[in-house]
């Protein structure tokens, strides 16, 4: 009786011991819980942040495209109207030619007369 009550205190005193490391293993677990949940939560801010930022880089790139679009709807207004005035110089240009052609016969002309009227 005296020997089963030995066997019996060396047990508790085994698991006794067990569960003291059981429950330092246990704390150590939960404190390394914590700083992954800690570490989750810092991650998860890091990435509504980054979500936000690409958010706001869409819409930059948004206004940029609709700005571009713009740029090159101007710059072909431009490109029309430029032709358009190249045109009419042109034409100017012919109109002068002709009237410089038609003074000069005039000029001939009148200097024939003059000559002739001598």
């Amino acid at each position: 009786s005296k020997t089963a009550l030995t066997r019996l205190e060396g047990r508790l005193a085994l698991v006794s011991a067990e569960n003291e490391s059981l429950s330092s293993e246990q704390s150590r677990l939960q404190g390394k819980v914590q700083k992954m949940e800690h570490e989750a939560r810092e991650m998860q801010t890091k990435l509504w942040e980054a979500d936000d930022a690409c958010k706001f880089a869409k819409d930059d790139l948004d206004r940029m495209r609709k700005t571009a679009q713009s740029a090159e709807a101007a710059a072909a207004e431009l490109r029309s109207q430029l032709t358009k005035a190249k045109e009419h110089l042109v034409e100017t240009a012919r109109t002068l030619d002709e009237t410089e052609s038609r003074l000069e016969g005039r000029e001939k002309e009148g200097a024939s007369k003059a000559e002739r009227a001598c």
